[in-house]
């Protein structure tokens, strides 16, 4: 769980259904994938954030993700 993550979000997708939470900590990816119908929430103020962290590698680059799977608005 991340608490009270400000609610920076950019949309990803070609439809815009998955979106990324942008962070001022390096190497840390926050990604939720197809929460389009909670998104609208959470677009001002922070949220608590649940999820799973896991290692993502690509290109030789190794990065910490935090996949959301809800979310709550605080």
């Amino acid at each position: 769980m991340i608490q009270n993550m400000a609610s920076s979000i950019s949309p990803l997708g070609q439809t815009g259904q998955h979106f990324k939470w942008e962070t001022e900590i390096k190497g840390l990816d926050i990604l939720g994938f197809n929460l389009d119908d909670i998104i609208s929430e959470l677009s001002h103020g922070s949220s608590h954030l649940i999820g799973k962290l896991s290692t993502r590698t690509w290109r030789d680059i190794s990065t910490l993700q935090f996949q959301v799977i809800d979310a709550v608005k605080v």
